[in-house]
């Protein structure tokens, strides 16, 4: 028995000396990562290919890329999609409004087309104490925001936008101070005209509305067929179709006619006769104004945009930057250079500022504007300063949620661009991964 106890405590010695040794001196075990090495080679080729094809714009906004992903991957890979940086083909915009505006800003702003492709702003009635998951916030008219103030600031800090339509009868609120980067300064003062505020460079706050505004096609309905085009100073066109429509700004209206997919001939001078045509891609001149023609929709709308740089006067009486009733806005601290359109009158001296109608807070997502609908309708020039505002306002992430339970995964980031309309510049993703 004694003879035995040296020989376990020997045992349990060496299993310590074993354990020990294991714990501080490890086994090397060596790790090809090629299956990861794999799925990155395998993502970086297909959008070199992709893009080599100049089909990385269709399958990032206009075309399902399944089908082409099921035909180049083998059956038990998973795949999804990320964008990022540029405006969704489907905005939803939670609207704290009545469904009469709902129903108005559809019909105004609802379809848009950019670089060749429809964007649809998908407006949906919302509470400040509920917010659906959507992308930007539009609050129609005065609200009081202290309620709602952290639901607000929860709201941004995923990314998306607020927009705010209102005027104040009463001093701003510490809520709108301190989301929008508002507050009130007496009353309004007699301006001559508006200005927009042209940004120094792309870092800008005003940068992306201006941007946008000047280059985003607003699309015309033209809804009303006719026989024949009058005109005036100009050959009686031979045309397949007519429809014709209206383009309204500066409270004036200007009467167009297609003729057929590349022709709208315009009436300039409001005689109901067309005067001038203009070809599809081409510049034109209105009112002193300049504007673009860029599409031609199969007789039923089309695209024109505005060139710098068009004011917002409308008249000796009214401007879009002048509420007498109300209260006057200007930035907080002063801070000039994140207004977007403001007023100026005429001064012995030179210019002065008056009054502020588009203010943007530091980070350029949350926004503030006059409400224009207390003096007058809505024309054209300012339904597109309003979709200019929602698309600058909106989340720029589309995200597709990878497949849960995913054993290996790996998302490979491509830059693209475009540029028909407007320079877009954004990041589109290709994730790839197995479940097993």
């Amino acid at each position: 028995m004694k003879a035995q106890i040296p020989m376990i405590e020997a045992i349990i010695s060496i299993i310590i000396l074993l354990t020990t040794f294991s714990i501080f001196f490890p086994g090397f075990i060596y790790q090809s990562k090629w299956p990861e090495a794999q799925i990155l080679l395998k993502s970086r080729d297909i959008l070199v290919t992709l893009d080599r094809l100049k089909r990385i714009w269709n399958y990032s906004f206009v075309e399902d890329i399944s089908d082409f992903l099921n035909t180049v991957l083998e059956p038990n890979m998973l795949f999804w999609t990320e964008t990022e940086g540029t405006f969704k083909s489907r905005i939803i915009v939670a609207c704290n409004c009545t469904l009469e505006q709902i129903s108005n800003l559809t019909r105004w702003i609802g379809k848009l087309k950019l670089n060749g492709r429809e964007i649809n702003l998908d407006f949906v009635q919302a509470s400040l104490n509920n917010i659906p998951s959507s992308d930007v916030l539009l609050i129609f008219g005065y609200k009081n925001l202290e309620p709602y103030k952290n639901l607000l600031l929860d709201y941004l800090k995923k990314g998306n936008g607020i927009i705010e339509i209102a005027d104040f009868e009463s001093s701003v609120e510490n809520a709108q101070k301190e989301i929008f980067g508002i507050v009130d300064s007496g009353s309004w003062d007699s301006i001559d005209y508006d200005r927009t505020i042209k940004p120094l460079n792309a870092s800008s706050i005003t940068y992306q509305p201006y941007k946008i505004f000047y280059h985003l096609p607003l699309l015309l309905r033209s809804p009303t067929k006719e026989n024949s085009i009058p005109t005036e100073g100009l050959a009686s066109p031979t045309c397949p179709n007519i429809t014709s429509g209206n383009f309204t700004f500066n409270q004036t209206v200007k009467k167009f006619w297609i003729c057929n997919s590349t022709h709208v001939y315009f009436d300039t001078n409001q005689n109901s006769k067309a005067d001038i045509v203009v070809r599809l891609n081409e510049d034109f001149t209105l009112q002193g104004y300049k504007f673009h023609l860029n599409y031609i929709n199969n007789y039923t709308d089309i695209g024109i945009s505005f060139r710098p740089f068009y004011n917002f006067t409308d008249t000796d009486t009214f401007q879009f930057c002048r509420q007498p009733s109300k209260k006057r806005i200007i930035p907080l601290n002063n801070e000039n250079e994140r207004a977007f359109l403001y007023g100026i009158k005429k001064t012995g001296a030179g210019e002065d500022i008056r009054s502020f109608c588009v203010i943007l807070n530091a980070s350029g997502k949350v926004i503030w504007l006059t409400d224009p609908t207390d003096t007058i309708a809505l024309e054209d020039d300012h339904k597109l300063l309003l979709a200019s505002l929602i698309l600058a306002a909106s989340n720029k992430k589309s995200l597709q949620l990878p497949y849960a339970g995913l054993r290996i995964g790996y998302l490979t980031p491509y830059v693209n661009t475009i540029n028909e309309d407007m320079f877009e510049v954004y990041k589109f993703s290709l994730g790839l991964g197995y479940p097993y």
